[in-house]
């Protein structure tokens, strides 16, 4: 009987002892990063103010219509 057809092998990787002498230029303008950071806090400011309500006069008619209905009975 053989057993090696049907063993599966895992392998770990390894760490390479790499030493990087070039670093790339970054793509990131910090700037930019900062301009776009205080944008989002006044967004999130105004999401998180209260909510004014708009308060606008309405017309009640004399027979009652347009009121909610309140049932007295329990």
């Amino acid at each position: 009987m053989r057993r090696s057809s049907s063993m599966r092998l895992t392998l770990r990787p390894e760490a390479m002892p790499m030493d990087f002498l070039v670093q790339p230029q970054s793509k990131i303008d910090p700037d930019e990063v900062r301009a776009c950071a205080k944008q989002m806090q006044k967004k999130l400011q105004q999401l998180k103010a209260p909510k004014k309500k708009q308060l606008q006069a309405t017309k009640l008619s004399v027979e009652g219509r347009g009121m909610g209905f309140i049932s007295m009975e329990e």
